[in-house]
């Protein structure tokens, strides 16, 4: 099993004040094969303070969650 996590993606465009793309990622993967992922964008809009987090497998295919409505989306 491999783990990754990178909890600041973006960190250059962050010091430069551009939240929009700014990303916390972490990543499984078994015996070399992807397992499950999850993009978390922190300031997705950023005027109402609100996040979006995508999350997926392979099997189950890719959601995503905003903190508000709190209503999961799949794709």
């Amino acid at each position: 099993m491999v783990i990754w996590i990178d909890p600041l993606d973006g960190t250059k465009g962050f010091t430069e004040g551009h939240l929009n793309h700014i990303t916390s990622m972490i990543g499984v993967s078994i015996e070399g094969r992807p397992r499950i992922g999850i993009i978390h964008k922190l300031f997705y809009k950023q005027a109402l303070r609100q996040g979006r987090t995508y999350f997926g497998t392979p099997e189950c295919g890719i959601f995503i969650e905003d903190k508000f409505p709190g209503q999961m989306k799949r794709f």
